[in-house]
């Protein structure tokens, strides 16, 4: 059974699966409780979510960028696209007609054929229509209603953001937005954010938005009505959507999981853009390399709420080991030995301790204990579950 990783999920005998993660050792990561939001409505993209990048205007590059997805331009010419096939990781490049310029054509679609239009141009158009539909549905006050209380104009000051954890829901701001340091998105797989701005919005260099406790960058919209700029080597979550004749820029080395979508230009510069997956690829059970967590916790009398309210006095090694699976999932495989003690009926640790085991937990079983008279059972250790 595969898990995504959650903030807790470092204490469970488990492998999992999540495209984030945050180590926390010896402690817990606390979130302070947020007023309840409107419930964010998934925004459908239609075929303009088949696309990393899609432009009305032109599709400029500095070399050497990395895009995993289709790109494409309309109405403007195929020239206007400065991407090569070199770069494209996954997908083609879609242009309306038979003008792109790269001295490699194995990847692009042209959109006429002997000078006619042909299907490839009717797809680029179709998904230029859906991106304009797309954006109306972030912004509809039935699907996502605007913000209030504290999901309005957020952040201290108002549009400023650094340092806070973001549940789901509709969130509007009436001034610019700026992410001055890293912010967090908390939430599970399903959960969807919708992020309304009547202005422009900035990340700075080096500053990311991280995705917790299962949140997936597919369910994240970021509508926005000015110039939305990704600082070098920023690392943005989402699904940005501008108006008008606003462009999404992309400096030196950023990184977007998700779609860049403008009626504006798009400007890309040595920039990776990545159109995030239906659902995290699953681990493949075995150990990958390099391990970027490569870690053992020797817990020794640690006291947990037991099972059924009593207590657990535990003697331990934890072993944790995550690494990057297939470029885009981080996957961990954490291993327990050592004891456990769960006397029945003792609210304490302390006399009566005869329920004493050995146990240990590998990938997804639980492996025989052969020598505290029967098998471990899932239940047996369920504050540690």
């Amino acid at each position: 059974m595969f898990k995504k990783i959650t903030l807790a999920s470092f204490r469970k005998p488990t492998l999992v699966a999540a495209t984030a993660f945050i180590v926390v050792m010896g402690g817990f990561f606390v979130v302070a409780s947020q007023a309840s939001a409107a419930t964010a409505t998934f925004v459908n993209l239609g075929t303009a979510g088949d696309f990393a990048v899609l432009s009305k205007a032109a599709i400029t590059n500095v070399p050497t960028s990395a895009i995993t997805g289709n790109i494409g331009a309309s109405p403007i010419t195929g020239a206007s696209i400065g991407v090569t096939c070199a770069e494209m990781m996954t997908g083609k490049i879609y242009e309306v007609n038979s003008g792109y310029v790269g001295a490699d054509i194995t990847c692009v679609k042209p959109g006429t054929t002997s000078g006619t239009p042909n299907a490839d141009k009717t797809y680029v158009d179709s998904a230029i229509l859906d991106m304009g539909t797309a954006y109306a549905a972030a912004t509809d006050v039935t699907a996502n209603p605007a913000g209030t209380g504290t999901f309005l104009n957020a952040g201290s000051p108002a549009g400023t953001l650094s340092g806070q954890t973001l549940v789901p829901g509709v969130y509007t701001w009436s001034t610019a937005v700026a992410i001055t340091d890293d912010i967090y998105l908390n939430g599970n797989s399903t959960d969807v954010w919708v992020f309304q701005i009547s202005g422009t919005l900035n990340i700075s260099s080096g500053k990311q938005i991280h995705l917790i406790g299962g949140a997936l960058a597919k369910n994240v919209f970021w509508a926005v009505t000015g110039n939305v700029t990704l600082g070098t080597t920023s690392v943005f979550e989402g699904n940005i959507l501008t108006t008008g004749t606003s462009h999404i820029a992309l400096l030196t080395g950023a990184t977007l999981h998700g779609r860049a979508l403008s009626d504006g230009e798009v400007w890309l510069d040595s920039s990776i853009v990545t159109v995030p997956p239906a659902a995290p690829a699953a681990c493949t059970g075995a150990i990958g390399s390099p391990l970027v967590v490569d870690v053992t916790q020797n817990i020794t009398n640690d006291v947990d709420s037991g099972f059924h309210g009593n207590w657990a006095l535990d003697d331990y090694a934890r072993h944790i080991q995550v690494w990057l699976d297939n470029g885009t999932t981080y996957c961990a495989q954490v291993d327990y030995n050592g004891t456990f003690h769960a006397p029945a009926g003792v609210l304490s640790p302390g006399a009566g301790d005869t329920n004493h085991r050995k146990y240990r937990r590998h990938n997804d079983g639980w492996l025989p204990c052969v020598d505290c008279g029967n098998t471990p059972r899932l239940s047996d250790y369920t504050h540690n579950r």
